[in-house]
């Protein structure tokens, strides 16, 4: 993804530019002080910048794949999690289950964990942006493969803190040039609406920690629940935005599939059914979309 710098750096590096021409041009000033703008108020919120991304995500045949770590992470609370950087250690939930920090099946070479200190945050970490382009248009839902992990210490916690609908929340707000689908319907749900899936809202997730596995998100949560449903454009490139909201929720891909053609029907090429889609997203099936650099 682009490189940031911080103000201070790209400051000195402007005006070290400005200090070696012998002659500055009415031109050139707009153009360093509106450089100096932007780092004062287009960087100083990552959620609120439209710049160019370097590489993204490339949809094929209807279906869409990105591992959760390829994105920059580093300066949020999200943490990597494999063998050499495990989480904590304990049981799961109200079980006997015991945990060794790191959860099986992960695609990739991680997965990825929210560091926060509760399950109830308000969304004010650093965003992971990730970026893809479409080219088979139509409505695609998002999944995230997930956990929703209750791991605790039984020696001193209440195992009661750490299950039920715990730890399975993130915010995610989708970038770019997309329609909404609100007449999309699946068990009594709707989508949700253009500024629904535009502005930041809850995105809940559930696994099965009794018999530990891998589960998915299940609907966008503004105030009830929602279908996370976007209509896509061909040749358009789009910027999924998400901000951990509960700790210890897991997240090891992303998920994006097209569930109906542009016209809303739902047979043709490139089409996948809701639950054949869902037991793909479980399994961790497909293969990781090619990355585009521009």
């Amino acid at each position: 993804m682009f490189q940031l710098y911080p103000l201070t750096t790209l400051t000195t590096i402007i005006f070290s530019a400005m200090n070696n021409l012998k002659f500055i041009t009415y031109s050139q000033v707009v153009f360093f002080f509106s450089m100096i703008g932007l780092l004062l108020f287009g960087c100083s919120d990552d959620d609120a910048m439209n710049l160019a991304v370097d590489s993204f995500a490339q949809e094929s045949e209807g279906v869409l794949v990105i591992e959760a770590e390829n994105t920059t992470f580093s300066q949020t609370m999200w943490e990597l999690r494999n063998a050499s950087n495990p989480g904590r250690t304990g049981v799961f939930g109200e079980t006997d289950i015991t945990f060794d920090g790191v959860l099986e099946d992960f695609r990739g070479v991680g997965y990825l964990e929210y560091s926060g200190q509760d399950s109830f945050s308000e969304p004010s970490d650093t965003s992971m942006v990730y970026s893809f382009r479409i080219e088979n248009p139509g409505t695609y839902y998002l999944f995230f493969r997930a956990f929703e992990n209750h791991t605790h210490d039984p020696d001193t916690e209440n195992s009661n803190l750490f299950a039920g609908d715990r730890n399975n929340d993130a915010f995610i707000r989708m970038e770019g040039n997309f329609q909404a689908n609100t007449s999309f319907e699946r068990n009594g749900r709707f989508g949700a609406t253009l500024n629904e899936l535009s502005e930041f809202n809850k995105f809940f997730c559930s696994s099965n920690d009794s018999d530990p596995d891998w589960g998915r998100s299940i609907a966008l949560e503004p105030d009830e629940f929602r279908e996370p449903v976007y209509i896509f454009n061909s040749g358009e490139i789009y910027n999924l935005f998400v901000i951990g909201r509960s700790s210890q929720l897991a997240i090891d891909r992303i998920y994006l599939a097209r569930l109906e053609d542009e016209n809303g029907n739902t047979d043709g090429d490139n089409i996948f059914s809701f639950n054949s889609i869902r037991r793909a997203v479980e399994d961790g099936d497909f293969e990781v979309s090619e990355f585009i650099t521009n």
